[in-house]
């Protein structure tokens, strides 16, 4: 184990040198804090109900955070176009430590509970796209794949120890220890944004994201995004149904899932940034596909393991490979690009429970036998690939 990590932290040091390799560093701690934010309050609902609410509560408090999150996708590119991605990264941390704030002023007062997780979906709305613009801007293209897969790391590594940490923290009845966790990831981000280097800046022509509605390429790669997300986010949301009815711990899915991401999105993502994008896509999805597929049917807890590291595997690489295939083919558009392909994802995770809900009224089975359906369609629709030359076109004026 020492060894792996002696040999990842060679490989980063070599291919982030200098102070591109600082900012790449304090920008995976950045992430760190902002994913782990999110990830403990997935125990939040435990303290929420002891305090008498009831599901449907959980779910409008869910709601609140990821309504805003979409809401606005918009003027989160704005503010990048107007003050650089470091800038929104600083803003986004600032917004991120005021959720903690307003949660002990709230007590058990449910809008003001509403209100702290709105706050929290305007701090990861500006955070996602912020981050991923900052990417684009420290690396060169031949990078930017790799780059992002480790990148990816920092929202599978929280998943591992500590949504556990937050929900003893709750059960034990210290919420003043969760708040605080929270507090010290929040303030951790914001100390460390203001010391990486002003980069994610200027752009060649700022366009409106309305602009992108007129390419055909960004509809491809937007509904790939939409599907990767739509099965993790629904198969995610519903397992625990799922594998209750068949007598099998939550764990069998998502420490499994966990590390098949971590894998690929670390130790191999050498590997996998060298693979052509098609292949990539086609072999992911299918994968994706048939794991999900022997997840629906597996009643051996031993089955279960494999099949949720398979679609850990599978879909570690997709996200990653379609945002760097994206800034490659259509370019002089990379602020509006990154937000449009980020909104996609945001779609599904918003509207991907309410689907598999509907789904599965009769038998939650159902709604797997659908998602296998969907990455299958998007496998063939990988395999069609990127006809014609890149959509690049000359640079245009700033039409925001």
């Amino acid at each position: 184990m020492l060894n792996l990590l002696g040999r990842v932290r060679v490989e980063a040091q070599v291919l982030f040198k200098d102070s591109q390799y600082r900012d790449y560093m304090l920008l995976l701690v950045i992430s760190l804090c902002h994913y782990t934010a999110v990830m403990v309050f997935f125990a939040f609902p435990l303290q929420v109900v002891k305090w008498g609410y009831d599901t449907m509560d959980v779910a409008i408090l869910a709601f609140s955070m990821d309504g805003v999150l979409l809401a606005i996708r918009p003027w989160v590119k704005k503010l990048i176009d107007k003050y650089k991605a470091k800038k929104a990264l600083f803003i986004s941390s600032v917004f991120l430590l005021l959720v903690p704030v307003i949660l002990t002023l709230a007590g058990r007062s449910f809008p003001l509970l509403a209100v702290a997780k709105a706050v929290h979906g305007v701090s990861l709305s500006i955070f996602i796209v912020a981050n991923l613009v900052y990417v684009h801007a420290l690396f060169p293209p031949g990078m930017i794949r790799k780059a992002l897969l480790w990148l990816g790391t920092t929202a599978i590594l929280p998943q591992l120890f500590f949504i556990s940490l937050a929900e003893k923290a709750i059960m034990s009845g210290r919420l003043w220890l969760f708040y605080g966790g929270v507090a010290t990831l929040a303030a951790t981000a914001l100390m460390l944004s203001l010391r990486l280097g002003d980069r994610g800046g200027e752009l060649e022509s700022p366009a409106n994201i309305s602009s992108l509605l007129r390419r055909k390429e960004f509809f491809y790669i937007a509904f790939l995004v939409f599907f990767q997300a739509m099965v993790i986010s629904v198969s995610s949301n519903f397992i625990a149904l799922l594998l209750e009815k068949r007598g099998i711990s939550l764990w069998r899915f998502f420490t499994p899932y966990a590390a098949g991401t971590l894998l690929v999105r670390g130790p191999l993502a050498s590997w996998v940034s060298k693979i052509s994008p098609r292949a990539v896509l086609v072999l992911g999805f299918s994968t994706l596909s048939l794991s999900v597929a022997l997840l629906a049917v597996s009643y051996n807890p031993t089955w279960v393991l494999v099949s949720s590291f398979l679609i850990g595997m599978s879909f570690a690489p997709l996200q990653p490979t379609l945002i760097s295939v994206a800034v490659e083919r259509i370019k002089y558009e990379r602020n509006a690009l990154l937000t449009a392909v980020i909104t996609s994802d945001d779609m599904a995770w918003t509207f991907g429970p309410l689907i598999g809900g509907f789904l599965g009224r009769s038998s939650v089975v159902v709604a797997y036998y659908a998602l296998v359906m969907v990455a299958a369609f998007a496998a063939l629709l990988s395999f069609k690939g990127f006809g014609g030359p890149a959509e690049d076109g000359p640079p245009r004026k700033d039409v925001s």
